[in-house]
């Protein structure tokens, strides 16, 4: 079965407060939701992520601390949502004054052994990049980035740019991108670019199709093909 796109979301609020809400829309079968959370402060982070109630699980985040206040950025995921519209709640151990975050389902994801593999970092300057190194054939990479300047992104070559967003208001950028099927199986680059000198924390992370990549063939199927039964 191949990986498909479900459906994108995002939430902001210039409100001060420790929780970020907004809906998301879950469909089709073996799900995957990921979260991607950026944040502009130097020490307050994200204490929980839930979907429906239920605890999303943390992949990966990093922290650029070149200059105030802190660019972080940080992936959740969760198997197996809950269909239907459903809230995604971010908890922060502290209040912000600016909220931001996104979310990326998809369908026929594989529901065990992933993620494969995740990777962060952090530069400064007018492009960042992370590269992950999938596993199976037909995998799908997944990306969160925050960049501390409010200006537009560029996603690379290869991305589908899903998701943009205002992290703090007039100061720092969210985004969210994807890129694949990626076959054969391998070293993947995730970067962006911005007009201005910047700094970028980048997360990324793989994720593996049900059956591996391979087509599953049911008994039905094998019949028809070998003739069996005409």
């Amino acid at each position: 079965m191949a990986i498909a796109l479900d459906g994108t979301s995002f939430g902001t609020t210039e409100v001060d407060g420790t929780q970020l809400t907004w809906t998301h829309i879950v469909a089709g079968d073996n799900r995957l939701l990921v979260v991607g959370v950026p944040i502009a402060h130097n020490t307050i982070r994200v204490q929980s992520v839930t979907y429906a109630g239920s605890a999303l699980t943390f992949i990966a985040g990093t922290t650029n601390t070149v200059s105030a206040p802190d660019t972080y950025v940080g992936l959740w995921y969760i198997l197996a949502p809950n269909i239907g519209t459903n809230t995604v709640a971010v908890n922060y151990d502290g209040t912000l004054d600016n909220l931001g975050g996104g979310a990326i389902s998809y369908t026929d994801v594989a529901q065990t052994g992933n993620p494969e593999g995740s990777i962060t970092g952090t530069v400064s300057g007018t492009a960042g990049t992370v590269t992950v190194t999938t596993v199976a054939d037909n995998s799908w990479v997944v990306d969160a980035v925050h960049n501390s300047d409010n200006q537009a992104l560029t996603v690379g070559a290869g991305q589908t740019e899903r998701l943009e967003f205002r992290v703090a208001l007039a100061t720092s950028e969210g985004a969210m991108s994807d890129e694949g099927p990626v076959t054969p199986a391998g070293a993947v680059a995730m970067s962006w670019t911005s007009i201005g000198t910047d700094q970028w924390a980048m997360v990324a992370a793989s994720f593996a199709p049900v059956g591996g990549g391979g087509t599953t063939v049911t008994t039905a199927g094998w019949k028809s093909l070998m003739g069996v039964g005409r």
